[in-house]
């Protein structure tokens, strides 16, 4: 991916909906082996305590597992093809309202990704992933 890390900044809503999905261990699209047994962002930090906004730390790893999941999290991508450590989409349904966050999430860090100069030092500050904040209080 050329990332050593990430700071995502999301509601705290907006997080916990990307952990729930990578540590679920029912009803989830993560067979146990690609399943995160706790929260792996490096730190989290609070921007913004009375609205409720954090910079989260991943490593490009991690991110590459966020990613991975957010963009197979709408049972139409998950068919035969899928990769390894999914779980088929005739077993888990997700509902549309998680589909949108999902994808709302994954259109927000795509592009940062993309901006990365591969193999190049970093010049500055980490990149980082403004997730729209609204986002939180969908339900």
């Amino acid at each position: 991916m050329g990332l050593s890390a990430v700071l995502v900044r999301c509601h705290v809503d907006t997080w916990s909906f990307v952990l729930l999905q990578m540590t679920r261990s029912s009803g989830g699209i993560l067979t146990p082996a690609a399943r995160w047994s706790e929260d792996q962002s490096d730190t989290r930090t609070w921007v913004d305590e009375e609205l409720k906004l954090m910079d989260v730390k991943l490593s490009g790893p991690r991110l590459a597992d966020v990613v991975q999941m957010l963009w197979y999290l709408p049972n139409e991508r998950r068919g035969w093809g899928r990769p390894a450590g999914l779980v088929s989409k005739e077993f888990v349904v997700v509902t549309g309202v998680d589909s949108q966050k999902a994808q709302r999430i994954y259109d927000a860090i795509a592009p940062v990704i993309e901006r990365v100069e591969v193999n190049s030092p970093r010049r500055s500050e980490l990149p980082t992933v403004i997730i729209d904040d609204a986002i939180g209080s969908t339900s």
